[in-house]
Protein backbone atom coordinates (compact mmCIF):
# COMPACT_ATOMS: atom_id res chain seq x y z
CA UNK A 1 0.00 0.00 0.00
CA UNK A 2 0.99 3.74 -0.71
CA UNK A 3 2.22 5.49 2.23
CA UNK A 4 0.36 9.20 3.11
CA UNK A 5 1.47 12.13 4.18
CA UNK A 6 -0.90 13.30 7.13
CA UNK A 7 -1.35 17.09 7.90
CA UNK A 8 -4.13 17.94 10.53
CA UNK A 9 -6.29 15.51 9.33
CA UNK A 10 -5.83 16.20 5.32
CA UNK A 11 -3.78 13.04 3.32
CA UNK A 12 -1.56 13.20 0.08
CA UNK A 13 -0.20 10.02 -1.34
CA UNK A 14 3.49 10.50 -0.78
CA UNK A 15 3.85 8.62 -4.28
CA UNK A 16 3.50 12.68 -5.21
CA UNK A 17 6.21 13.79 -2.98
CA UNK A 18 9.43 13.67 -6.28
CA UNK A 19 7.42 15.51 -8.84
CA UNK A 20 4.70 17.43 -7.10
CA UNK A 21 5.31 17.80 -3.50
CA UNK A 22 3.15 15.38 -1.27
CA UNK A 23 3.86 17.44 1.84
CA UNK A 24 3.23 21.07 0.11
CA UNK A 25 0.20 19.30 -1.14
CA UNK A 26 -1.43 18.63 2.13
CA UNK A 27 -0.05 22.08 3.84
CA UNK A 28 -1.57 23.72 0.68
CA UNK A 29 -4.66 21.58 0.97
CA UNK A 30 -4.97 22.24 4.74
CA UNK A 31 -4.83 26.35 4.20
CA UNK A 32 -7.78 25.72 1.32
CA UNK A 33 -9.75 23.44 3.87
CA UNK A 34 -9.85 26.44 6.57
CA UNK A 35 -11.33 29.04 3.77
CA UNK A 36 -13.71 26.26 2.75
CA UNK A 37 -16.38 27.83 0.88
CA UNK A 38 -19.86 26.80 2.77
CA UNK A 39 -22.54 24.47 0.79
CA UNK A 40 -26.40 26.35 1.45
CA UNK A 41 -28.21 23.05 0.28
CA UNK A 42 -31.32 23.63 -2.11
CA UNK A 43 -34.55 21.66 -1.50
CA UNK A 44 -34.17 17.78 -1.05
CA UNK A 45 -30.38 18.31 -0.75
CA UNK A 46 -29.19 19.56 -4.01
CA UNK A 47 -26.65 21.75 -4.66
CA UNK A 48 -25.09 23.18 -8.33
CA UNK A 49 -21.96 25.68 -8.74
CA UNK A 50 -20.65 25.98 -12.63
CA UNK A 51 -17.94 27.79 -11.60
CA UNK A 52 -15.77 26.27 -9.02
CA UNK A 53 -12.39 28.49 -9.52
CA UNK A 54 -9.09 26.68 -7.90
CA UNK A 55 -7.35 28.54 -5.63
CA UNK A 56 -4.05 28.08 -4.40
CA UNK A 57 -2.77 26.88 -7.37
CA UNK A 58 -5.00 24.61 -8.50
CA UNK A 59 -7.34 24.00 -4.92
CA UNK A 60 -11.16 24.36 -3.99
CA UNK A 61 -12.59 22.97 -0.76
CA UNK A 62 -16.59 23.20 0.30
CA UNK A 63 -17.82 22.08 3.66
CA UNK A 64 -21.62 21.42 4.11
CA UNK A 65 -23.44 19.90 7.12
CA UNK A 66 -25.87 16.56 7.00
CA UNK A 67 -28.28 18.09 10.38
CA UNK A 68 -29.81 15.58 12.67
CA UNK A 69 -33.65 15.77 11.50
CA UNK A 70 -32.44 15.45 8.29
CA UNK A 71 -31.17 12.28 8.98
CA UNK A 72 -28.92 9.28 6.87
CA UNK A 73 -28.38 11.20 2.92
CA UNK A 74 -27.46 9.22 0.08
CA UNK A 75 -25.81 11.98 -2.05
CA UNK A 76 -24.36 11.68 -5.47
CA UNK A 77 -21.58 14.67 -5.92
CA UNK A 78 -19.93 15.49 -9.47
CA UNK A 79 -17.49 17.53 -10.27
CA UNK A 80 -17.30 18.05 -14.28
CA UNK A 81 -14.89 20.09 -16.79
CA UNK A 82 -16.11 23.00 -18.30
CA UNK A 83 -17.57 21.87 -21.87
CA UNK A 84 -14.73 22.05 -24.32
CA UNK A 85 -12.07 21.37 -21.73
CA UNK A 86 -10.03 18.63 -23.05
CA UNK A 87 -7.24 18.79 -20.55
CA UNK A 88 -9.08 19.20 -17.21
CA UNK A 89 -9.48 16.08 -15.21
CA UNK A 90 -10.55 16.91 -11.80
CA UNK A 91 -9.92 14.32 -8.50
CA UNK A 92 -11.83 14.90 -5.65
CA UNK A 93 -11.75 13.49 -1.81
CA UNK A 94 -14.56 13.70 0.61
CA UNK A 95 -13.73 13.92 4.53
CA UNK A 96 -15.99 13.86 7.52
CA UNK A 97 -14.48 16.58 9.79
CA UNK A 98 -15.08 16.83 13.43
CA UNK A 99 -15.23 19.13 16.10
CA UNK A 100 -11.51 19.04 17.21
CA UNK A 101 -10.61 20.21 13.73
CA UNK A 102 -9.51 16.86 12.54
CA UNK A 103 -10.53 15.13 9.51
CA UNK A 104 -11.25 11.49 8.39
CA UNK A 105 -10.71 11.07 4.67
CA UNK A 106 -14.14 8.92 3.31
CA UNK A 107 -13.60 8.64 -0.33
CA UNK A 108 -11.56 9.58 -2.93
CA UNK A 109 -12.43 9.39 -6.58
CA UNK A 110 -10.61 10.84 -10.49
CA UNK A 111 -12.39 9.46 -13.06
CA UNK A 112 -15.67 7.56 -11.50
CA UNK A 113 -18.03 9.66 -13.48
CA UNK A 114 -18.45 10.08 -17.62
CA UNK A 115 -15.04 10.61 -19.35
CA UNK A 116 -12.47 12.37 -16.95
CA UNK A 117 -14.97 13.70 -14.63
CA UNK A 118 -14.89 12.76 -10.91
CA UNK A 119 -17.85 11.10 -8.98
CA UNK A 120 -18.29 9.86 -5.46
CA UNK A 121 -21.63 8.61 -4.38
CA UNK A 122 -21.87 7.36 -0.82
CA UNK A 123 -24.75 7.37 2.12
CA UNK A 124 -23.40 10.25 4.80
CA UNK A 125 -24.85 10.21 8.33
CA UNK A 126 -25.55 13.48 10.07
CA UNK A 127 -22.60 15.61 10.56
CA UNK A 128 -19.87 17.96 8.94
CA UNK A 129 -18.14 16.95 5.74
CA UNK A 130 -15.61 18.62 3.56
CA UNK A 131 -15.20 18.21 -0.02
CA UNK A 132 -11.82 19.09 -1.86
CA UNK A 133 -11.36 19.28 -5.67
CA UNK A 134 -7.86 19.28 -7.10
CA UNK A 135 -6.69 18.75 -11.21
CA UNK A 136 -5.11 15.02 -11.07
CA UNK A 137 -2.14 16.74 -13.00
CA UNK A 138 -1.85 19.37 -9.82
CA UNK A 139 1.43 20.48 -9.44
CA UNK A 140 1.54 22.84 -6.27
CA UNK A 141 5.55 23.90 -6.84
CA UNK A 142 5.84 24.10 -10.87
CA UNK A 143 2.23 24.60 -12.11
CA UNK A 144 0.31 28.29 -11.97
CA UNK A 145 -2.56 27.16 -14.45
CA UNK A 146 -5.63 27.68 -13.37
CA UNK A 147 -8.70 25.58 -13.40
CA UNK A 148 -12.85 25.82 -13.38
CA UNK A 149 -14.79 23.09 -12.78
CA UNK A 150 -18.74 22.02 -12.33
CA UNK A 151 -20.05 20.85 -9.08
CA UNK A 152 -22.90 19.04 -8.85
CA UNK A 153 -25.21 17.69 -5.48
CA UNK A 154 -27.79 15.36 -5.47
CA UNK A 155 -29.87 12.77 -3.19
CA UNK A 156 -29.03 9.63 -5.12
CA UNK A 157 -31.07 8.33 -7.62
CA UNK A 158 -31.28 5.38 -10.47
CA UNK A 159 -31.69 8.90 -13.01
CA UNK A 160 -29.03 10.77 -11.37
CA UNK A 161 -26.14 7.85 -10.81
CA UNK A 162 -26.37 6.71 -14.39
CA UNK A 163 -26.04 8.54 -17.55
CA UNK A 164 -28.13 7.95 -20.81
CA UNK A 165 -25.47 6.30 -22.19
CA UNK A 166 -24.70 3.91 -19.77
CA UNK A 167 -28.69 2.77 -19.55
CA UNK A 168 -29.92 -0.36 -21.94
CA UNK A 169 -32.53 -2.27 -22.00
CA UNK A 170 -32.56 -6.47 -22.40
CA UNK A 171 -35.63 -7.63 -23.63
CA UNK A 172 -36.28 -11.62 -23.98
CA UNK A 173 -39.63 -12.30 -25.99
CA UNK A 174 -42.70 -10.22 -26.49
CA UNK A 175 -45.54 -10.11 -25.06
CA UNK A 176 -46.51 -13.96 -24.89
CA UNK A 177 -43.58 -15.35 -24.55
CA UNK A 178 -40.31 -16.34 -26.43
CA UNK A 179 -38.93 -19.71 -26.48
CA UNK A 180 -36.05 -19.84 -29.45
CA UNK A 181 -33.05 -17.40 -28.81
CA UNK A 182 -33.30 -16.60 -32.54
CA UNK A 183 -36.67 -15.01 -32.36
CA UNK A 184 -35.77 -12.65 -29.06
CA UNK A 185 -34.79 -9.34 -30.25
CA UNK A 186 -32.57 -6.58 -28.13
CA UNK A 187 -30.97 -9.77 -25.99
CA UNK A 188 -27.25 -8.62 -26.27
CA UNK A 189 -25.46 -5.11 -25.53
CA UNK A 190 -21.72 -4.52 -25.48
CA UNK A 191 -19.99 -1.04 -24.80
CA UNK A 192 -16.30 -0.13 -24.47
CA UNK A 193 -15.44 2.09 -21.56
CA UNK A 194 -12.50 2.65 -19.15
CA UNK A 195 -12.41 2.36 -15.09
CA UNK A 196 -9.00 3.01 -13.13
CA UNK A 197 -8.27 2.13 -9.24
CA UNK A 198 -10.95 3.79 -6.83
CA UNK A 199 -13.56 4.62 -9.72
CA UNK A 200 -16.51 3.38 -9.73
CA UNK A 201 -18.83 2.76 -13.24
CA UNK A 202 -22.11 1.99 -12.96
CA UNK A 203 -24.37 0.53 -15.94
CA UNK A 204 -27.95 0.67 -16.04
CA UNK A 205 -29.40 -2.88 -16.99
CA UNK A 206 -33.92 -2.64 -17.55
CA UNK A 207 -34.65 -6.20 -17.93
CA UNK A 208 -38.46 -7.28 -19.86
CA UNK A 209 -38.34 -10.96 -19.63
CA UNK A 210 -42.71 -11.25 -19.82
CA UNK A 211 -43.79 -14.66 -18.90
CA UNK A 212 -40.38 -15.99 -19.67
CA UNK A 213 -38.02 -16.77 -16.15
CA UNK A 214 -34.17 -16.15 -17.92
CA UNK A 215 -30.73 -15.88 -17.14
CA UNK A 216 -28.26 -12.41 -17.38
CA UNK A 217 -24.82 -12.93 -18.29
CA UNK A 218 -22.53 -10.02 -17.52
CA UNK A 219 -18.92 -10.54 -19.04
CA UNK A 220 -16.17 -8.01 -18.44
CA UNK A 221 -13.22 -8.33 -20.75
CA UNK A 222 -10.51 -5.80 -19.76
CA UNK A 223 -7.34 -5.57 -22.03
CA UNK A 224 -3.79 -6.68 -21.63
CA UNK A 225 -2.76 -7.94 -18.20
CA UNK A 226 -5.34 -5.00 -16.66
CA UNK A 227 -7.78 -6.53 -13.75
CA UNK A 228 -11.28 -5.67 -13.28
CA UNK A 229 -13.73 -6.10 -10.37
CA UNK A 230 -17.82 -6.50 -11.40
CA UNK A 231 -20.44 -6.31 -9.32
CA UNK A 232 -24.69 -6.30 -9.55
CA UNK A 233 -26.90 -4.83 -7.78
CA UNK A 234 -30.23 -4.72 -7.68
CA UNK A 235 -32.42 -0.82 -8.10
CA UNK A 236 -32.18 -0.14 -4.35
CA UNK A 237 -28.27 -1.00 -4.71
CA UNK A 238 -28.28 -4.47 -2.69
CA UNK A 239 -26.01 -6.36 -3.69
CA UNK A 240 -26.75 -9.38 -5.56
CA UNK A 241 -23.04 -10.91 -6.86
CA UNK A 242 -19.60 -9.84 -7.22
CA UNK A 243 -16.79 -11.63 -9.64
CA UNK A 244 -13.26 -10.73 -9.78
CA UNK A 245 -10.91 -13.67 -11.73
CA UNK A 246 -13.83 -15.93 -12.86
CA UNK A 247 -10.89 -17.97 -15.13
CA UNK A 248 -7.18 -19.12 -14.17
CA UNK A 249 -5.58 -17.70 -17.56
CA UNK A 250 -6.56 -14.08 -17.48
CA UNK A 251 -8.23 -11.35 -14.77
CA UNK A 252 -11.64 -10.94 -16.95
CA UNK A 253 -14.76 -11.19 -14.81
CA UNK A 254 -18.26 -12.79 -15.34
CA UNK A 255 -21.17 -13.33 -13.46
CA UNK A 256 -24.60 -15.36 -14.39
CA UNK A 257 -27.39 -14.67 -11.94
CA UNK A 258 -31.35 -16.27 -12.94
CA UNK A 259 -34.04 -13.25 -13.08
CA UNK A 260 -37.81 -13.89 -12.68
CA UNK A 261 -40.18 -12.97 -15.34
CA UNK A 262 -41.34 -9.62 -15.83
CA UNK A 263 -39.67 -6.31 -15.84
CA UNK A 264 -36.71 -5.10 -13.58
CA UNK A 265 -34.09 -2.74 -12.85
CA UNK A 266 -30.34 -4.21 -12.41
CA UNK A 267 -27.04 -2.01 -11.59
CA UNK A 268 -23.75 -3.43 -13.30
CA UNK A 269 -20.96 -1.97 -11.45
CA UNK A 270 -17.16 -2.33 -12.88
CA UNK A 271 -14.42 -1.06 -11.38
CA UNK A 272 -10.30 -1.59 -11.80
CA UNK A 273 -7.18 -2.35 -9.47
CA UNK A 274 -4.98 -1.31 -12.24
CA UNK A 275 -4.43 2.31 -12.88
CA UNK A 276 -6.38 2.63 -16.27
CA UNK A 277 -7.96 0.00 -17.87
CA UNK A 278 -10.22 -0.21 -20.92
CA UNK A 279 -12.69 -2.98 -21.02
CA UNK A 280 -15.75 -4.26 -23.11
CA UNK A 281 -18.67 -5.02 -21.53
CA UNK A 282 -20.90 -7.86 -22.68
CA UNK A 283 -24.28 -8.47 -21.10
CA UNK A 284 -26.92 -10.97 -22.74
CA UNK A 285 -30.50 -12.39 -21.14
CA UNK A 286 -31.12 -15.88 -22.90
CA UNK A 287 -33.85 -18.19 -21.49
CA UNK A 288 -33.41 -21.06 -18.76
CA UNK A 289 -31.59 -24.21 -20.07
CA UNK A 290 -33.91 -27.30 -20.50
CA UNK A 291 -33.81 -28.03 -16.74
CA UNK A 292 -34.65 -24.33 -15.41
CA UNK A 293 -30.92 -24.03 -14.63
CA UNK A 294 -28.68 -21.04 -15.92
CA UNK A 295 -25.74 -21.42 -18.10
CA UNK A 296 -22.54 -22.09 -16.07
CA UNK A 297 -19.71 -19.08 -16.91
CA UNK A 298 -17.32 -21.71 -17.93
CA UNK A 299 -20.01 -23.08 -20.31
CA UNK A 300 -21.02 -19.37 -21.96
CA UNK A 301 -19.31 -18.39 -25.14
CA UNK A 302 -18.91 -14.92 -25.93
CA UNK A 303 -19.71 -13.65 -29.53
CA UNK A 304 -17.58 -11.42 -31.05
CA UNK A 305 -19.55 -8.26 -31.30
CA UNK A 306 -19.11 -4.72 -32.34
CA UNK A 307 -18.77 -2.64 -29.20
CA UNK A 308 -20.41 0.74 -28.48
CA UNK A 309 -18.58 2.92 -27.06
CA UNK A 310 -19.71 4.66 -23.49
CA UNK A 311 -18.18 8.16 -22.01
Amino acid sequence: MTPEVHVNGYVAPAAHDAETGGGELASRMLRTIQRARTIEFQENFTYANDSVQLINGGLAAFRFVIKPEDGPQRLLIDVMVQQGDEDGDPMIELFAEHDDDTRDRLSRDDNGGSEQNARIERELEPGTYILTIRDSSYNPILSAEQKVFRLSIKPYSLDNIVSSDRTFTLVLGEEGGCVERSSCDLRVNEVKARAAVEDDDFFRVDLQTFDNDACLVVDVDPEGDSDTLLGIFDANREFIVSNDDWREEDQSSRAVLPVESGTQTLLIHVTSFSSDTKYSLYTEIRPREADGSCISVENFERPELEAQNAN
